[in-house]
């Protein structure tokens, strides 16, 4: 499959992963190519004659792979992340853009780690992999609890210059995930200090998913001469102060939860349950009821599609809820991390910072990040289009690109022209 085929098809697996009766059920309206480059949406402007003749050929492709494509005036948030996915996937096939498809690597990531990258033992037992490839090493520090398979494309993919370090944390098992420790961020923050001492290696970048962004920024205040640059994957400030700015909805009902299991521990068990319920699609029926107009009532479906992660991962979402002790120990970490003066530390980063955000995320709130950010010295803000808070998962062609420019060569402002990236939201 070459380059173009390839970008097409994920196109449509980030459509189709996250429900597997939406696209089933519903058409995607995609405004014309014309549209897109009257209202500047294009950001290397109007397209070759060559990317308009490949554009035509990804909507037949997508066709071909089973979605209802029909013409759209741009309402419609999945028609407008197709039409823009097929112009960036068009441009790349011309070297145009410097944008890749995801690998595909079937291993699960337990496979990938053994196979491919080298085991290191920490003193207290934990392991540490290195790749073997690469050139640029980065710690990758993903949400406390979580297995690591949110990052399989970045673990797989031997074309980029970046060597990722995956240090197992504290709290839980690499591949399992869970909560077995209430440590907080800057425990496991050291801990990745530590990781590079049992490593031989003075310093790396890092990037930090959600809540482990804020293990990332702990970790570039206070260890500054050990980190090249940070990058925040779609980050957790909830509780940070100052941050001007309200927590997502996905966020206060969690934080609900917590809060009365801490009132009352004996309804740990069910905590997983009332996530799992938080984390289901909607009813999709139920849009057209509460909206003015069948466009209204699409605008609204495709912006709560895009907002949700990969079916088949939602169960280790509830790894870190997974027994009474996780749902303890988390409730404990949370509410010391999120006491946490995090303002400070921002403050202190005096290395390149980049923010990369999904402006569908519904389980953190971009406008807290951004009130967040107002506290770093020079932070660079890139937004992925028809994104959600699985940027490294769902969309790893656009995060393996702003990689490129925020840690291979960090490049400030971003140098970016794709048509999904919005380099300074607002």
């Amino acid at each position: 499959m070459d380059r173009y085929a390839a970008l097409v098809h994920g196109l449509r697996d980030e459509i189709v992963c996250r429900d597997a009766t939406w696209w089933k059920r519903y058409a995607i309206r995609v405004p014309a190519l014309q549209g897109l480059a009257e209202r500047g949406l294009l950001r290397a402007g109007r397209p070759s004659q060559d990317v308009a003749g490949l554009h035509a050929q990804g909507l037949a492709l997508l066709r071909q792979a089973g979605l209802t494509i029909e013409d759209g005036d741009g309402s419609d948030p999945v028609g407008m992340t197709v039409a823009l996915g097929l112009v960036d996937a068009a441009r790349a096939a011309v070297g145009e853009l410097d944008l890749a498809p995801a690998p595909r690597d079937a291993r699960p990531p337990v496979q990938v780690l053994s196979a491919d990258y080298d085991q290191h033992a920490l003193p207290d037992g934990r392991r540490c992999f290195v790749a073997r490839h690469g050139s640029v090493p980065v710690l990758v520090v993903s949400a406390l609890g979580f297995p690591i398979d949110f990052w399989h494309p970045l673990l797989c993919d031997r074309t980029t210059a970046l060597k990722p370090i995956v240090v197992e944390p504290r709290c839980c098992d690499l591949f399992k995930g869970g909560m077995r420790t209430a440590a907080g961020l800057q425990t496991h923050a050291d801990d990745l200090a530590e990781a590079l001492d049992a490593i031989g290696l003075a310093r790396a970048a890092v990037i930090g998913w959600c809540n482990g962004g804020r293990v990332a920024v702990d970790f570039a205040a206070r260890h500054a001469a050990r980190t090249d640059a940070v990058l925040l994957l779609s980050p957790t400030f909830r509780g940070a102060q100052r941050a001007g700015a309200a927590p997502s909805a996905f966020e206060e009902n969690m934080q609900h939860i917590l809060a009365s299991v801490a009132a009352n521990p004996k309804i740990a068990s069910f905590v997983s349950q009332m996530l799992r319920q938080l984390l289901k699609p909607p009813s999709w029926a139920d849009f057209d009821a509460g909206a003015d107009t069948s466009a209204d009532a699409d605008a609204a479906r495709g912006r709560a599609l895009l907002g949700l992660p990969e079916r088949s991962l939602v169960e280790l979402l509830l790894a870190p809820l997974a027994t009474d002790a996780d749902v303890a120990n988390t409730v404990e970490r949370n509410a010391r991390d999120e006491a946490f003066a995090i303002h400070e530390s921002l403050a202190a980063i005096d290395r390149p910072l980049f923010v990369v955000t999904g402006d569908s995320d519904s389980v953190v709130s971009n406008a807290q990040t951004r009130g967040a950010m107002s506290f770093a010295r020079a932070p660079v803000h890139a937004q992925v289009r028809g994104a959600g808070h699985y940027i490294h998962h769902l969309q790893y062609p656009y995060l393996r690109h702003l990689m490129s420019q925020c840690l291979v060569a960090p490049s400030e402002p971003l140098t970016s022209t794709a048509a999904r990236i919005d380099r300074e939201p607002a």
